[in-house]
């Protein structure tokens, strides 16, 4: 199977200041070198278990990753040139291009999406992959709407009313053996866009419409079909939809990450993929940090910062090394700078970070649900000990019900860990 990135860079360097739903600059990342990062991450990531893996971009990506960078993409085409003179808000443009050009069984990953697991395999002419499927965010439903408004030339798969339609798929992973039904994708999609032109450069949300386009008219189809591998179902519970989020669960639980939207701006999110590339791929996050260096870039996150980070760097190795079973019998404890405090009546109890440079209180939450057990921590103690403390408490629960309470409390605990950075591995 070939697996494919594409890179048009016109969306990403543009210069022009856009509306957040249409926010590509640096990719939509909150730095550029976050941009960087990820691309690096991606395909890194891919490569451990798939040997090849091609790039479509144009020359200024080509700069970027080729020449600056040096990533390790086996062929290179720079046909997304021929794209230089079309609207940057369009940026479904270049995947529309890319997948066109595709012939034989393929996957398309986007260069926001980092695996840790190979893609199922088939042999079936009709199979396809996509990486998850859940409900219609209402912010799509709008955006069709306006769509259905404006535009008079439609596919008839985008007339229904907005809430008739029952699942969206999410394709930052999409591919397989059926070339006939990606073609058949672009040639609407070509269509769609040839025909209403002149009313989509005005739309409201011309940066949702891209995902109208992409996402949504390609969930249309795949509701017709029946050999569809989806790597998370969603469908049910679009909270599932954060398993693709979670990186404290990487790469223990959880296989795959893409940080959609404003995922992008979240500083505990961007530290994660720094901290991985750092971790994996150490010889990238350097030619990283030399090309930030050469545009005098200046960090500004505070020494305490800084010092978080390195705590979670620290704990990376444990994470990545030991099963699921072995994580849960590793001592845990607060951080010396991290207190719970017991105030009030009704016995609420209170997450304190203190700055331990300045002495001054960061940050004061009240912990609430699965939070409260960050308690037992102010001691050593395991996860399964802690389990053992909760199947005590909890002696009338039934088993599916604690394996859900087992699960939340090993989230909270990792995230505490690995993303918050209040919780040390001992």
């Amino acid at each position: 199977m070939k697996i494919i990135h594409s890179f048009w860079s016109k969306p990403t360097l543009h210069k022009q200041k856009q509306e957040f739903s249409n926010n590509r600059k640096f990719g939509g990342w909150l730095e550029y070198k976050y941009f960087l990062m990820s691309n690096c991450l991606s395909l890194l990531t891919l490569k451990r278990e798939n040997s090849n893996v091609d790039l479509y971009t144009d020359d200024h990506g080509y700069d970027i990753l080729i020449n600056q960078l040096g990533l390790p993409y086996g062929d290179v085409s720079l046909i997304l040139n021929e794209l230089e003179n079309e609207d940057h808000r369009l940026w479904i443009l270049g995947k529309i291009k890319v997948i066109e050009l595709q012939e034989k069984p393929f996957i398309h990953v986007d260069n926001d999406v980092f695996t840790w697991a190979p893609f199922p395999k088939s042999n079936l002419n009709d199979h396809l992959i996509v990486q998850s499927k859940h409900p219609v965010p209402d912010i799509y439903k709008t955006a069709l709407m306006e769509v259905q408004q404006k535009l008079k030339s439609i596919p008839s798969h985008l007339k229904k009313n907005v809430n008739e339609y029952l699942f969206n798929a999410n394709v930052g992973i999409v591919g397989g053996n059926d070339i006939e039904f990606f073609q058949n994708w672009c040639k609407m999609a070509k269509k769609f866009l040839k025909e209403n032109m002149n009313q989509i450069i005005n739309l409201e949300n011309i940066g949702y419409f891209n995902q109208i386009i992409e996402e949504f008219s390609i969930s249309c189809m795949l509701s017709e079909r029946k050999n569809v591998t989806y790597l998370i179902d969603c469908s049910k519970d679009i909270n599932d939809l954060d398993s693709v989020l979670r990186f404290h669960f990487i790469p223990f639980i959880d296989k795959y990450i893409h940080l959609v939207g404003i995922a992008k701006h979240n500083k505990i999110a961007c530290n994660q993929l720094e901290l991985r590339l750092k971790y994996e791929f150490p010889e990238y996050h350097k030619k990283v940090m030399d090309i930030m260096d050469s545009m005098d870039y200046e960090d500004s996150s505070s020494t305490y910062e800084r010092m978080k980070s390195d705590r979670i760097f620290k704990a990376l190795p444990k994470v990545y090394h030991y099963k699921y079973e072995e994580i849960k019998t590793i001592k845990i404890k607060l951080y010396d700078n991290f207190s719970i405090h017991e105030e009030g009546d009704e016995e609420n109890f209170f997450l304190i970070e203190i700055d331990p440079f300045s002495g001054k209180e960061i940050q004061k939450i009240l912990l609430e649900g699965t939070d409260q057990l960050m308690y037992y921590f102010t001691e050593s103690l395991s996860i399964n000990e802690l389990i053992e403390i909760i199947r005590g408490d909890f002696q009338n629960i039934n088993e599916i019900e604690f394996k859900q309470l087992e699960e939340n409390i090993l989230s909270m605990v990792f995230e505490e860990i690995l993303m918050i950075g209040s919780l040390e591995i001992l």
